[in-house]
């Protein structure tokens, strides 16, 4: 299994990597208003998009050392355990990774994520930016007066409606940049017979199945949890989208590890 270091990425040129870290740091200050925050981060996963949809063509035409399925793990800790576990397996999945959620009784402590390096070493750089803007942002909201929802539950709501958007904006930024690369390179790509994005992406996603079935053989997959009201989700999906960006144990009890993979 490999570690990551989110200041340490191999697979990004640091002259972008500079430029992405700056306009994090921008969204991340307290202090940045929120029009500014939602540039600097569509800015930044704009970038990371691209860089990863040219590193997956450069890997498939041959024009660089392949890109290796790894198997990375992201700890995670209370409070808020649950909700930065689904965070960090949202970003994953909308970069092209499979995630594990693993548990300790009833705690989260840690998530697999199982793609490509260049994939997986983008989503921890992101995580590792919109985890401080959820907790940031977590800590300020409640339940309007009129709202008899426990604050608890408000804000693990809010906190999911964050994930899922983060989610969807990366989504998106994924499928805008394999766009842009596909219509700059199609004349490239019908005279040389060489694999438009969509095939690339296919095949990637095969291996990545692939080792994800080798690592996890025994795991289920369920449906995140709806049993909580609605409440504060909206607001939390608001958030996520300023930012712009379940549960089926392997073993038992406190004594082991578990590991949830979320619905595909």
């Amino acid at each position: 299994m490999a570690e990551l270091d989110p200041e340490s990425i191999e697979s990004i040129p640091q002259n972008k990597l500079r430029q992405i870290r700056r306009l994090l740091d921008v969204a991340e200050h307290a202090s940045t208003g929120e029009a500014e925050r939602e540039n600097a981060m569509a800015r930044a996963m704009a970038m990371m998009a691209e860089h990863g949809v040219t590193e997956m063509m450069a890997n498939a035409y041959g024009r660089k050392q392949v890109d290796e399925v790894i198997h990375v793990q992201i700890k995670v800790s209370n409070p808020y355990g649950r909700a930065k576990a689904y965070l960090a397996s949202w970003i994953g999945r909308a970069m092209g990774c499979r995630s594990v959620l693993h548990t300790y009784g009833r705690e989260y402590v840690s998530v697999s994520l199982v793609g490509f390096r260049s994939d997986a070493e983008r989503a921890e750089l992101l995580y590792t930016s919109l985890l401080l803007q959820m907790i940031n942002g977590v800590k300020n909201v409640r339940p309007d007066w009129y709202d008899d929802t426990p604050t608890a539950t408000y804000r693990a709501n809010w906190m999911q409606g964050f994930g899922e958007m983060v989610h969807h904006r990366i989504h998106e930024a994924e499928r805008a940049a394999r766009a842009k690369f596909d219509t700059e390179h199609k004349a490239e790509q019908k005279a040389s017979g060489a694999q438009s994005t969509a095939m690339v992406l296919v095949g990637r996603d095969e291996l990545v199945k692939a080792k994800h079935a080798e690592l996890f053989p025994r795991l289920d997959k369920v449906r995140a949890s709806s049993r909580s009201s609605d409440s504060g989700r909206k607001d939390g999906q608001t958030a996520g989208r300023q930012a712009d960006i379940g549960g089926t144990a392997l073993t038992g009890g406190r004594k082991a590890l578990g590991g949830t993979a979320l619905g595909e």
